[in-house]
């Protein structure tokens, strides 16, 4: 895609990539910009939120407009975490980290009528990239509910121990909506966040207690994340009852146990 001509369209994409505290980050900083270049490459409007640490990284493309940030007022501190997460990776830096992409969604600088986060290094979720960047350039086409947010999951909805572990009822790394919609969600989300301390779990586990804000269409974290059917809002199978790893263990005994008897 020619860098010095970017996608006209109906929507912005917004991401992000801010360091925890710690300076330490799942993968390599160069994995991240690698991954992050093939969104790039898309073409489409992107608008970055970077962390000023990583300003010498500041891509240089026509179709990203960056944000550099010092994000000082987002850490939580002395919170109880929940119980089945991996410690080195879901940390109290790593869960406000990701608290903040209503709020980056809703501070977003945009020219367009929607806007959708997407995560900074998604395309390591997809197999076929070619195909993922003319998705992402076909959704600018598109006109989409004013009234609702649209977010990919694939558990069914149900009551979840939120404070216990991940809930995958919303994938997490990607959102469509109105500035005005990203508005309302981040105020009920920091409500929550607020309300619930010194408990602190996911983004997404907070959305379920909110999921009046949002229509979830099922996607798995891989090439569907971005198929968003006709109309979101028909019921689709394929939905996953949940549960944590530990759940899931114990339902897969129960059953064996039934059919030895």
């Amino acid at each position: 895609m020619d860098e010095n001509a970017p996608v006209p369209g109906k929507l912005t994409y917004v991401t992000a990539l801010i360091l925890p505290r710690e300076a330490r980050t799942a993968r390599s900083l160069d994995i991240y910009f690698e991954e992050f270049q093939k969104l790039v490459d898309s073409g489409v409007p992107i608008v970055l939120f970077l962390d000023r640490a990583l300003e010498d990284h500041t891509p240089r493309a026509s179709n990203v407009r960056v944000e550099h940030v010092e994000m000082r007022d987002i850490w939580f501190d002395r919170v109880k975490l929940p119980r089945e997460r991996t410690p080195s990776k879901d940390t109290a830096d790593y869960m406000s980290i990701q608290l903040c992409k209503l709020r980056f969604l809703k501070e977003a600088v945009c020219e367009t009528p929607y806007r959708a986060w997407i995560d900074f290094g998604v395309f390591h979720m997809f197999t076929d990239v070619p195909a993922m960047q003319a998705k992402l350039r076909g959704l600018c086409t598109r006109d989409w509910e004013a009234d609702t947010i649209l977010a990919p999951g694939w558990w069914k909805k149900k009551p979840r121990k939120i404070w216990t572990y991940v809930c995958w009822r919303f994938n997490g790394s990607f959102l469509l909506g109105t500035q005005d919609l990203f508005e309302r969600a981040h105020e009920e989300q920091t409500r929550l966040v607020r309300e619930n301390l010194p408990k602190l779990t996911w983004e997404v586990n907070y959305w379920t207690l909110m999921e009046q804000y949002f229509t979830v269409y099922f996607a798995y974290h891989n090439d569907t994340l971005l198929d968003i059917p006709a109309d979101p809002s028909l019921p689709t199978t394929g939905w996953s009852e949940g549960g944590s790893v530990r759940e899931s263990f114990f339902k897969r005994i129960k059953k064996r146990l039934r059919i030895r008897k």
